[in-house]
Protein backbone atom coordinates (compact mmCIF):
# COMPACT_ATOMS: atom_id res chain seq x y z
CA UNK A 1 0.00 0.00 0.00
CA UNK A 2 1.30 3.74 -0.88
CA UNK A 3 2.05 6.31 1.79
CA UNK A 4 0.19 8.96 1.37
CA UNK A 5 1.72 12.52 1.44
CA UNK A 6 -0.58 14.53 1.62
CA UNK A 7 -4.67 15.26 1.27
CA UNK A 8 -6.38 18.05 -0.31
CA UNK A 9 -9.19 19.33 -2.57
CA UNK A 10 -6.46 20.91 -5.10
CA UNK A 11 -7.94 20.42 -8.83
CA UNK A 12 -5.82 19.67 -11.77
CA UNK A 13 -7.53 22.28 -14.04
CA UNK A 14 -7.53 25.03 -11.64
CA UNK A 15 -4.86 27.22 -10.57
CA UNK A 16 -6.04 28.32 -7.31
CA UNK A 17 -5.92 26.32 -4.03
CA UNK A 18 -8.75 27.04 -1.11
CA UNK A 19 -9.11 24.33 1.75
CA UNK A 20 -8.93 24.10 5.63
CA UNK A 21 -11.01 25.14 8.20
CA UNK A 22 -11.14 28.12 10.87
CA UNK A 23 -13.52 27.36 13.72
CA UNK A 24 -17.18 27.08 13.17
CA UNK A 25 -16.78 29.41 9.99
CA UNK A 26 -14.20 27.68 8.57
CA UNK A 27 -16.08 24.52 8.43
CA UNK A 28 -19.00 26.43 6.35
CA UNK A 29 -16.42 27.58 4.27
CA UNK A 30 -15.36 23.67 3.58
CA UNK A 31 -18.78 22.33 3.47
CA UNK A 32 -19.52 25.31 0.90
CA UNK A 33 -16.04 24.66 -1.34
CA UNK A 34 -16.60 20.90 -1.36
CA UNK A 35 -20.37 21.48 -2.64
CA UNK A 36 -19.23 23.52 -5.27
CA UNK A 37 -15.78 21.30 -6.48
CA UNK A 38 -18.32 18.25 -6.57
CA UNK A 39 -21.76 20.05 -8.68
CA UNK A 40 -21.02 18.19 -11.65
CA UNK A 41 -20.03 15.05 -9.92
CA UNK A 42 -22.96 14.54 -7.55
CA UNK A 43 -25.23 14.39 -10.81
CA UNK A 44 -23.06 12.40 -12.51
CA UNK A 45 -22.02 10.09 -10.35
CA UNK A 46 -22.84 7.43 -7.60
CA UNK A 47 -23.09 9.29 -3.83
CA UNK A 48 -20.85 8.84 -1.48
CA UNK A 49 -20.00 9.57 2.06
CA UNK A 50 -16.44 10.29 3.17
CA UNK A 51 -14.66 7.42 5.51
CA UNK A 52 -14.51 8.26 9.10
CA UNK A 53 -10.89 9.26 9.76
CA UNK A 54 -9.27 7.49 12.55
CA UNK A 55 -5.80 8.67 14.52
CA UNK A 56 -3.47 11.25 13.04
CA UNK A 57 -3.05 11.60 8.98
CA UNK A 58 0.02 12.03 7.64
CA UNK A 59 -0.18 15.27 6.14
CA UNK A 60 -2.70 17.43 5.31
CA UNK A 61 -3.27 20.35 2.55
CA UNK A 62 -2.95 23.99 4.07
CA UNK A 63 -4.35 26.81 2.67
CA UNK A 64 -5.71 29.37 4.83
CA UNK A 65 -7.51 31.57 2.47
CA UNK A 66 -10.60 32.81 3.37
CA UNK A 67 -13.38 32.48 1.42
CA UNK A 68 -13.67 35.73 -0.92
CA UNK A 69 -10.74 36.46 -0.95
CA UNK A 70 -7.70 36.08 -3.63
CA UNK A 71 -4.50 34.40 -2.06
CA UNK A 72 -2.65 36.43 -4.97
CA UNK A 73 -3.52 39.49 -3.74
CA UNK A 74 -4.99 39.53 -0.11
CA UNK A 75 -2.80 39.55 2.43
CA UNK A 76 -3.51 36.42 5.36
CA UNK A 77 -3.09 37.47 8.84
CA UNK A 78 -1.22 35.53 11.20
CA UNK A 79 -4.19 35.09 13.89
CA UNK A 80 -6.19 33.67 10.90
CA UNK A 81 -3.15 31.15 10.30
CA UNK A 82 -2.80 30.64 13.78
CA UNK A 83 -6.28 29.71 14.20
CA UNK A 84 -6.57 27.13 11.37
CA UNK A 85 -3.71 25.50 12.39
CA UNK A 86 -5.01 24.86 16.06
CA UNK A 87 -8.24 23.35 14.36
CA UNK A 88 -6.29 20.95 12.24
CA UNK A 89 -3.40 19.93 14.43
CA UNK A 90 -5.03 17.48 16.30
CA UNK A 91 -5.84 15.22 13.19
CA UNK A 92 -1.94 15.70 11.35
CA UNK A 93 1.49 15.39 11.65
CA UNK A 94 2.35 17.88 9.14
CA UNK A 95 0.86 19.95 6.53
CA UNK A 96 1.75 20.52 3.14
CA UNK A 97 1.42 24.52 1.51
CA UNK A 98 1.55 25.69 -1.85
CA UNK A 99 3.01 29.14 -1.71
CA UNK A 100 4.96 31.93 0.87
CA UNK A 101 3.49 34.57 -0.87
CA UNK A 102 0.91 37.35 1.44
CA UNK A 103 1.51 36.35 4.74
CA UNK A 104 1.81 32.68 3.87
CA UNK A 105 5.61 32.53 4.75
CA UNK A 106 4.50 33.01 8.58
CA UNK A 107 3.11 29.25 8.15
CA UNK A 108 6.25 27.28 9.11
CA UNK A 109 6.94 29.41 12.84
CA UNK A 110 3.73 29.07 13.63
CA UNK A 111 3.06 25.42 12.35
CA UNK A 112 6.03 24.92 15.03
CA UNK A 113 3.97 26.00 17.68
CA UNK A 114 1.38 23.17 17.86
CA UNK A 115 4.48 20.37 17.17
CA UNK A 116 3.68 20.44 13.16
CA UNK A 117 6.16 19.57 10.10
CA UNK A 118 6.16 21.45 7.02
CA UNK A 119 6.11 20.33 3.40
CA UNK A 120 6.73 23.98 2.17
CA UNK A 121 5.42 25.12 -1.47
CA UNK A 122 6.86 27.63 -3.92
CA UNK A 123 3.85 28.78 -6.29
CA UNK A 124 5.48 28.77 -10.05
CA UNK A 125 3.24 30.12 -12.52
CA UNK A 126 4.10 32.28 -15.72
CA UNK A 127 5.48 35.58 -13.88
CA UNK A 128 9.10 35.62 -13.48
CA UNK A 129 8.75 38.54 -10.65
CA UNK A 130 6.46 36.35 -8.42
CA UNK A 131 8.13 33.35 -8.80
CA UNK A 132 12.05 34.80 -7.86
CA UNK A 133 9.86 36.21 -4.73
CA UNK A 134 8.65 32.49 -3.63
CA UNK A 135 12.06 30.61 -4.24
CA UNK A 136 14.11 32.89 -2.92
CA UNK A 137 11.52 33.25 0.37
CA UNK A 138 11.30 29.18 0.40
CA UNK A 139 14.68 29.18 0.03
CA UNK A 140 15.05 31.61 3.49
CA UNK A 141 12.33 29.83 5.49
CA UNK A 142 14.36 26.47 5.24
CA UNK A 143 17.40 28.20 6.52
CA UNK A 144 15.85 29.38 9.46
CA UNK A 145 13.17 26.73 10.42
CA UNK A 146 14.09 23.36 11.14
CA UNK A 147 10.35 21.89 10.97
CA UNK A 148 10.40 22.09 7.07
CA UNK A 149 10.76 18.71 5.82
CA UNK A 150 11.21 19.84 2.34
CA UNK A 151 10.20 22.18 -0.47
CA UNK A 152 7.85 21.28 -3.52
CA UNK A 153 8.68 23.77 -6.05
CA UNK A 154 5.51 24.11 -8.13
CA UNK A 155 2.29 22.91 -8.44
CA UNK A 156 1.09 20.96 -11.45
CA UNK A 157 3.08 23.98 -13.02
CA UNK A 158 3.64 21.66 -16.00
CA UNK A 159 -0.06 20.65 -16.46
CA UNK A 160 -0.96 24.52 -16.11
CA UNK A 161 1.39 25.18 -18.93
CA UNK A 162 0.19 22.82 -21.06
CA UNK A 163 -3.55 23.57 -19.91
CA UNK A 164 -3.32 27.40 -20.68
CA UNK A 165 -0.30 27.54 -22.65
CA UNK A 166 1.49 29.75 -20.67
CA UNK A 167 4.29 29.25 -17.67
CA UNK A 168 7.19 27.36 -17.58
CA UNK A 169 8.61 25.24 -19.92
CA UNK A 170 9.86 21.26 -18.40
CA UNK A 171 13.76 23.00 -19.06
CA UNK A 172 12.56 25.88 -16.97
CA UNK A 173 11.15 24.09 -13.80
CA UNK A 174 13.98 21.78 -13.32
CA UNK A 175 16.38 24.89 -13.69
CA UNK A 176 14.32 25.95 -10.49
CA UNK A 177 14.45 23.13 -8.83
CA UNK A 178 18.41 22.76 -9.34
CA UNK A 179 19.04 26.39 -8.45
CA UNK A 180 16.44 25.51 -5.14
CA UNK A 181 18.44 22.05 -4.45
CA UNK A 182 21.98 24.12 -4.21
CA UNK A 183 21.49 25.89 -1.70
CA UNK A 184 19.56 23.81 0.96
CA UNK A 185 19.50 21.23 2.87
CA UNK A 186 16.24 19.26 2.44
CA UNK A 187 14.31 17.04 -0.11
CA UNK A 188 13.13 19.03 -2.86
CA UNK A 189 10.78 18.43 -5.82
CA UNK A 190 7.51 19.44 -7.95
CA UNK A 191 4.25 18.53 -7.33
CA UNK A 192 2.54 17.14 -10.98
CA UNK A 193 -0.50 14.72 -11.63
CA UNK A 194 0.94 11.78 -12.20
CA UNK A 195 1.20 11.04 -15.96
CA UNK A 196 3.04 14.14 -16.12
CA UNK A 197 5.68 11.98 -14.15
CA UNK A 198 5.33 9.28 -16.91
CA UNK A 199 6.05 11.74 -19.98
CA UNK A 200 8.99 13.63 -18.11
CA UNK A 201 11.20 11.05 -17.00
CA UNK A 202 14.13 14.12 -16.80
CA UNK A 203 12.09 15.67 -14.49
CA UNK A 204 11.95 12.76 -12.21
CA UNK A 205 15.87 12.48 -12.56
CA UNK A 206 15.90 16.21 -11.11
CA UNK A 207 14.20 15.84 -8.03
CA UNK A 208 14.77 14.03 -4.67
CA UNK A 209 11.35 12.44 -4.81
CA UNK A 210 7.88 12.25 -6.83
CA UNK A 211 5.08 14.03 -5.52
CA UNK A 212 2.11 13.06 -7.39
CA UNK A 213 -1.46 14.01 -8.08
CA UNK A 214 -4.11 11.43 -8.47
CA UNK A 215 -7.30 12.46 -8.83
CA UNK A 216 -9.75 9.34 -9.85
CA UNK A 217 -12.98 11.16 -10.33
CA UNK A 218 -11.75 14.15 -11.99
CA UNK A 219 -10.44 11.35 -14.99
CA UNK A 220 -14.05 10.08 -14.44
CA UNK A 221 -13.82 7.23 -12.26
CA UNK A 222 -16.62 5.98 -9.53
CA UNK A 223 -15.43 5.96 -6.31
CA UNK A 224 -15.82 2.09 -6.05
CA UNK A 225 -12.24 1.72 -7.73
CA UNK A 226 -10.54 5.07 -7.06
CA UNK A 227 -8.46 3.38 -4.16
CA UNK A 228 -7.16 0.54 -6.66
CA UNK A 229 -7.02 3.27 -9.87
CA UNK A 230 -4.41 4.87 -6.86
CA UNK A 231 -2.78 1.88 -6.33
CA UNK A 232 -2.27 0.95 -10.13
CA UNK A 233 -0.64 4.44 -10.79
CA UNK A 234 1.14 3.87 -7.83
CA UNK A 235 2.82 0.80 -9.26
CA UNK A 236 3.31 2.05 -12.86
CA UNK A 237 5.24 4.54 -11.17
CA UNK A 238 7.68 2.28 -9.31
CA UNK A 239 8.14 0.20 -12.36
CA UNK A 240 9.17 3.30 -14.30
CA UNK A 241 11.02 4.21 -11.90
CA UNK A 242 12.43 1.92 -9.30
CA UNK A 243 14.50 3.37 -6.57
CA UNK A 244 12.78 6.50 -6.81
CA UNK A 245 11.17 7.86 -3.24
CA UNK A 246 7.06 7.86 -4.41
CA UNK A 247 4.98 10.40 -2.22
CA UNK A 248 1.51 10.65 -3.20
CA UNK A 249 0.84 14.11 -2.42
CA UNK A 250 -2.81 14.88 -3.42
CA UNK A 251 -5.23 11.92 -3.34
CA UNK A 252 -8.52 13.68 -2.63
CA UNK A 253 -11.94 11.79 -1.80
CA UNK A 254 -15.07 12.25 -4.12
CA UNK A 255 -17.32 14.64 -3.45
Amino acid sequence: MPSVGGQGQAMPDQAERLPEMRSVGVVLVVALATVLHAAGWFFVHERVSPPNVVGQLASVSFSPISAGRDGEKDVTSEEQIRSDLAVIAPYTRAIRTYSVSNGLDAVPELASEFGLHVTLGAWIDAWDEQNEREIETAIELSKHHRNIDSIIVGNETLYRSSVLHRGPSVQDLIAKIQRVKRQVSVPVTTAEVWNIWLEHPELVSAVDYLAVHILPYWEGLPSSVAVDHAIKIYQRLRQAYPGKRIVIAELPPPG
